[in-house]
């Protein structure tokens, strides 16, 4: 990769450097060689093996260049090297030995030398390497014996000489592996490094190089050298303005931006993104870093949520809670006091006492509180009496502790108010309620009593002594035990009670007055603590009296159930039949003992079972829910159907009843009769139809005729009477056409149907283009597509023809090009009719009129003042709405809201 290339060679470029060195050091064993050959004297002795020795110096010259190329470590890079210069360097010994030492031979020799240590990787390669020539050497110089001197003369030379290159050789080497272990460790901590590290050509802005953790944190898959780093980070909508940072980094040398976006994963990343400006090798790099500060801004943002969650449990706490600081100045305080002081809490940061109270109360307020920041011990809480902003009054009992604060070293004040108001007023309400208690019992309107465990009377109000014929005095120290008459035998024993769960108990007794008259009391006893308890008397004889009233009326009642005409059944909650009213013996003829615990179901007409089911199941939803089924038929024990309308309650809840009540009453006269009034409005539309055919059919004649005079006579008054004949021949037959609307809107049910627009706009159009100079009026339609929507057809084709009939029949050519505009759409679950035109107008004083019935705004009006009725009428019939604005002159804007109709299945859900 180009970028790896350049990260090699600015994080190595000494060693690079170096491998020049050994390819410039090649080029030198040539150019060497050709200066022995052509520019030293020639002996043939000396040189008789220059072939040989050419061809071993391109030998070395090729292991020099090959390091160049080639990692030096390469095991067999290495081995070739190492054979070659072993080769050249036994061939210089051979030189030295042949030409007894010659000086341009000793010279090459030393070069040779030289050049082989600093090709060699490893230090203890350099060692044996000169070890291996200094012995030769060695060799050599004993070989000539003749000449001691000079041997030793050459031997140390020699010596010196290879000292000097080993040390150099030693220093290359030392530099050599330091170089590569800095490349080695930036390359780890660039491709390991957790930052993002992007390297982009200064000048096209092209990415050379990204590492493993930009990859990761964008989410990238595949290379992305060559790429735009403005595309890059545009992807991720970050803003890199890239004249903001040229200027950065001509101003500075560097340029620092904040970057946060979106992970592919969901999670946000927060960071800083770092550019500095490199210069390499004639060419301008941006080194891009961006330090990921997501977990440092996540634990601020908790930090902050923490704090603020704080400072929102100490706003709820409804007590005052404030921390000052040595000098009594507020550092932290809830809303509570921002409420008690009406200022907000950046106000009251930092303020004293002195800002907040009067001088003599906040001096009082400032001792107090240095005495307990200087002693470190609290003191008793006080209570402290405050006007509130809207009046009220408020009591706060505050506590102030020592608080130490590190930041500056020495205590603080911790301040809490307890709001007591609301003890305060417990309080007064208590003293109070037992005042209204003492009064309630002297003046209650039943008699009351205390006994302890015994069941000794220790306290009666002046109505049990009433009640009960005796004095405060006398009744007080009596057993409640003998109060009871000893007829009653029904004990009234406490302990029992006591030993229960329940500690209250509602219960009838026959008392005895002092006088032995007998009465009967609904007593309420409730348990104390103590084991006494309170009885609470109320005289029920008279009410005693009145229950056997209404029993005795509850029998009538029976009686009147039994003999009525009505049928009253109750249903158990399997909807069996629990109770049927001897009436439907006479009605349905079945005995009401023989049809109990069947279901209702089983005399219902099949078509009818539906509509049942949903009613039961309505009844059965809602506790004393009360329903109507205006019309169902049963089965009577002939075989016949009688209609019945049947009303419903759910008294599941009442424990007298526990069941649904339902009452049938017998409807067959009255559907009879509506079976004949229908048969009567029947008759009557046929009549209606075959007048309106018979007017019709000489009509079409009429203006058949007319139409073939006015063909055939030329004279122009004539014709003019002909056209008059014909628009009113017209206008009785759109009469006609609007009497029959009225009538089917009237008395037809609606039939829900899907409704398509764009075919009633053009059967619409298709209508009305006989009517005079309609071919000079411009219709645009604007239907919604694939707009769903249900309704009766009839109506809206009544509706939407009334309409352009109207805006047709009124227009004005005065204003150029005439037209109407009609556009149907959804709106907000509706569906949306705007007829629109550039007509007459309509005043403002006529437009609440012109829906009534054979209203007409101007006696120019040329209609039966019947269509707008009927197109109110039609809306109501479909529970729409029409709206109308207009101004004279300019035109009429009619809009229709049709709500969407909802349909019920036949188990009673919406669709």
């Amino acid at each position: 990769m180009k970028g790896t290339n350049f990260i090699s060679q600015t994080i190595a470029i000494s060693d690079k450097r170096m491998l020049f060195l050994r390819l410039l050091l090649a080029t030198l064993v040539l150019l060497d060689l050709l200066y022995i050959k052509l520019c030293l004297p020639q002996n043939n002795t000396a040189y008789d093996l220059f072939q040989q020795r050419f061809v071993i110096s391109l030998m070395l010259m090729g292991a020099f260049a090959a390091t160049f190329f080639w990692d030096v470590r390469n095991v067999l890079l290495s081995v070739i090297v190492t054979v070659v210069l072993l080769l050249n360097t036994t061939f210089d010994l051979y030189l030295l030995h042949l030409n007894r030492f010659h000086y341009s031979i000793i010279s090459e020799f030393l070069f040779t030398i030289l050049l082989s240590s600093m090709v060699l990787p490893r230090i203890r390669h350099v060692a044996a390497y000169l070890l291996f020539v200094l012995f030769a050497f060695l060799y050599i110089d004993w070989d000539l014996g003749n000449q001691p001197m000079e041997v030793v003369a050459h031997g140390i030379l020699v010596t010196v000489y290879v000292s000097i290159i080993f040390f150099f050789a030693v220093l290359k080497l030392y530099f050599e592996n330091k170089f590569k272990h800095r490349g080695d460790m930036v390359d780890i901590i660039f491709q390991d490094s957790q930052e993002c590290m992007i390297l982009v050509d200064g000048t096209s802005l092209l990415i050379e190089f990204l590492n493993q953790a930009t990859k990761n944190i964008f989410s990238v898959n595949h290379s992305l050298v060559s790429t735009s780093v403005v595309d890059f980070f545009a992807k991720k909508n970050l803003a890199f303005s890239v004249e903001e940072i040229r200027k950065e980094l001509q101003a500075k040398g560097y340029y620092i931006q904040h970057i946060e976006f979106q992970k592919e994963d969901g999670e946000s990343f927060w960071g800083n993104m770092y550019i500095r400006k490199l210069e390499a090798e004639n060419s301008t790099k941006w080194f891009i870093r961006i330090f990921d500060e997501s977990a440092q801004f996540k634990a601020s943002s908790l930090l902050r949520e923490n704090w603020n969650t704080f400072a929102r449990v100490l706003d709820a706490i409804p007590h005052k809670i404030f921390l000052k600081d040595p000098s009594s100045r507020f550092m932290l305080i809830n809303s509570i006091l921002e409420e008690v002081h009406s200022l907000p809490k950046e106000a009251l940061i930092g303020k004293t006492d002195f800002d907040l109270f009067p001088s003599h109360l906040a001096e009082t307020f400032y001792n107090h509180e240095q005495e307990i920041m200087k002693t470190g011990s609290m003191t008793m809480p006080v209570e402290e009496t405050v006007q509130m902003p809207d009046g009220s009054t408020r009591i706060f009992k505050i506590s102030k502790i020592p608080f130490y604060l590190p930041e500056y070293k020495a205590n603080g004040l911790l301040g809490l108010g307890i709001d007591v108001t609301q003890v305060h007023n417990y309080q007064e309400k208590l003293r109070k309620s037992e005042a209204n208690y003492r009064m309630l019992l002297e003046q209650a309107s039943d008699g009351i009593y205390s006994a302890d465990r015994l069941g000794i009377i220790t306290d009666a109000n002046p109505k049990a002594c009433q009640m009960l014929g005796y004095s405060k005095s006398e009744l007080v120290g009596m057993n409640v035990k003998s109060l009871i008459d000893e007829k009653d035998d029904r004990f009234f024993n406490i302990e029992l009670l006591k030993n229960g769960l329940n500690r209250s108990l509602i219960l009838e007794r026959k008392l005895k007055q002092k006088e032995g008259a007998v009465f009967i009391v609904e007593l309420s006893v409730t348990i104390f603590d103590d084991g006494g308890h309170q009885g609470i008397m109320r005289d029920i004889t008279e009410r005693k009296r009145v229950e056997n009233i209404i029993q005795g009326n509850e029998k009538k009642f029976r009686a009147l159930i039994e003999s009525s005409y009505d049928i009253t059944v109750i249903l158990n909650d399997k909807l069996q039949m629990a109770f049927v009213s001897p009436s439907v013996q006479k009605i349905l003829g079945y005995n009401p003992k023989e049809i109990e615990g069947k279901t209702l179901f089983e005399f219902i007409h099949p078509e009818d079972r539906e509509s049942i089911e949903l009613f039961m199941r309505q009844l059965l939803g809602i506790p004393d829910e009360f329903k109507i089924l205006p019309e169902i038929r049963i089965v009577s024990l002939s075989g016949q159907y009688r209609y019945f309308e049947m009303a419903g309650s759910n008294l599941m809840a009442d424990s007298a009843v526990n069941g649904l009540v339902i009452n049938l009453h017998d409807i067959s006269e009255r559907k009879s009769t509506e079976l004949k009034l229908l048969n009567t409005n029947y008759e009557l539309d046929s009549f209606v139809y075959k007048v309106s055919h018979d007017i019709k059919a000489p009509l079409r004649s009429v203006m058949g005729l007319i139409g073939i005079a006015k063909m055939e006579n030329k004279q122009e008054e004539i014709n003019t009477y002909l056209d008059m004949m014909n628009k009113s021949v017209h206008n009785l037959d759109q009469f006609i056409k609007d009497l029959i609307q009225f009538s089917r809107n009237t008395r037809m049910e609606l039939d829900n149907t899907h409704v398509d627009f764009n075919k009633i706009l053009d059967d619409c159009i298709e209508d009305l283009r006989y009517m005079d100079k309609v071919d000079r009026i411009e219709i645009r339609k604007n239907v919604q597509p694939n707009l769903q929507f249900q309704s009766d057809n009839l109506r809206i084709n009544t509706i939407i023809g009334n309409l352009l009939s109207n805006s047709l029949k009124y227009h004005k050519f005065e204003a150029g090009i005439s037209y109407v505009n009609i556009a149907v759409s959804e709106n907000q679950g509706a569906i949306e009719i705007l007829v629109e035109d550039n007509g007459v107008g309509i005043g403002q004083e006529y437009q609440d009129k012109i829906f009534d019935m054979f209203y007409r705004a101007s006696e120019m009006s040329s209609g039966s003042g019947l269509g707008l009725y009927i197109v109110k009428t039609a809306l109501n019939k479909l529970k729409g709405s029409i709206e109308v604005h207009s101004t004279p002159n300019v035109g009429t804007k009619f809009r229709i809201l049709l709500p969407k109709v909802t349909l019920t299945n036949s188990n009673g859900q919406k669709k």
